[in-house]
């Protein structure tokens, strides 16, 4: 019976360069109803998003991920981009009768740029992806549930705003039935 090593190698002999494969990414776009004029409105979602505990950087609101992942959302354009690096190293393991020859492979690969041709390789490469898409998919739920909650705290704002910008508002009630959630206000001129 042979024993397996475990050898651990950069990621660059893992994917070809320029493949576009150091990072996972992941779009999620947003629609934001026009209650108030557009400029509010961000104003307001801003608002909220920083309390939640967003961060305000040069690309827009980046909300808190584990590890190097980010979640940005653009103000502007309503999009939120998610990516997820890929490890800078790897574990593979290999048997022992086949150390030698994945060593020579690894080192001729690291020497030349070049990608390693091996199907335990090729086996990391796989979990490594489906590592990213998990993790991606993580963050987006999160960041669905984030953005839509602080939408609906703005919605009711911005109604509360334009009612107040009519006339008196006498009265306020809400209700949620199922997935409809209504506002209902009384103003007096």
């Amino acid at each position: 019976m042979s024993r397996s090593y475990s050898i651990r190698i950069p990621v660059e002999v893992l994917l070809p360069k320029g493949a576009g494969m150091n990072e996972g990414t992941f779009s999620l776009v947003f629609t934001m109803l026009e209650i108030l004029p557009a400029n509010r409105m961000r104003e307001l979602l801003k608002a909220q998003l920083l309390a939640k505990g967003f961060v305000e950087t040069a690309d827009g609101l980046e909300m808190p991920c584990p590890g190097q992942a980010k979640a940005v959302l653009d103000l502007v354009s309503m999009t939120m981009k998610l990516s997820v690096p890929m490890p800078n190293q790897t574990t593979v393991l290999v048997e022992e009768e086949y150390l030698a020859q994945f060593e020579q492979d690894l080192k001729n690969a690291i020497e030349n740029g070049k990608v390693i041709n091996s199907w335990q390789v090729e086996n990391r490469i796989d979990q490594l992806k489906q590592q990213v898409v998990n993790q991606l998919r993580n963050i987006a739920v999160e960041a669905r549930k984030e953005v839509n909650t602080s939408l609906k705290e703005v919605y009711r704002e911005a109604v509360r705003e334009k009612a107040a910008s009519i006339g008196n508002v006498e009265n306020v009630t809400e209700s949620k039935e199922g997935n409809t959630y209504r506002i209902r206000i009384e103003i007096s001129t």
